[in-house]
């Protein structure tokens, strides 16, 4: 995690968007299923397949070398 949002503090968010920036970086990864859950639901997509959905998902995460 950034220090910024930790130690430091972040003021500057002019800034927020630029490259390397916590708000950018691969740390907010976890950001992403969320957002792609909200999509989904605004989209009317139904509980069943969300869950199968994510099922699949983690069951070729654990398939996947490596994990």
């Amino acid at each position: 995690m950034d220090s910024a949002f930790v130690t430091a503090g972040f003021d500057n968010w002019k800034k927020a968007l630029e490259k390397d920036v916590a708000f950018n970086s691969t740390a907010n990864h976890s950001h992403r299923p969320a957002e792609k859950s909200h999509c989904d639901f605004i989209k009317g997509k139904a509980v069943d397949t969300h869950l199968s959905d994510e099922k699949d998902r983690e069951v070729s995460h654990h398939q996947e070398p490596g994990s």
